[in-house]
């Protein structure tokens, strides 16, 4: 939410932080935006895939916020399999790996 008031203000256009949370929230119910909760403690949003929300997982930079979204097929599988074995109706799963980026980490 922050970005987004930091490039309206950068624009010129001075609007309500409230707003802004309204507007992403009309967006989610729409289907246009999905929420991710990264276990930051803020709430994050990424653009809906229009063809369908395609599953896919995160690598988030804890240094400087980064996100970048990866699908692996080989964690996939696993992941069934271990939902296989579960007492438990496995419904979804989220995954987000935490590290350094490559500007961060200096790799």
């Amino acid at each position: 939410m922050l970005e987004i008031e930091d490039a309206l203000r950068d624009a010129g256009r001075q609007v309500g932080r409230a707003s802004i949370y309204r507007v992403i929230e009309e967006l989610e119910e729409l289907g246009l935006v999905t929420r991710l909760d990264l276990g930051t403690g803020t709430a994050r949003f990424e653009p809906a895939d229009p063809a369908g929300v395609r599953h896919h997982h995160h690598l988030l930079c804890d240094e400087c916020g980064d996100l970048v979204p990866f699908h692996d097929a080989e964690l996939e599988r696993v992941i069934g399999r271990v939902a296989k074995r579960l007492p438990y109706a496995v419904s979804g799963h989220d995954v987000t790996l935490h590290g350094s980026c490559t500007s961060c980490s200096g790799a």
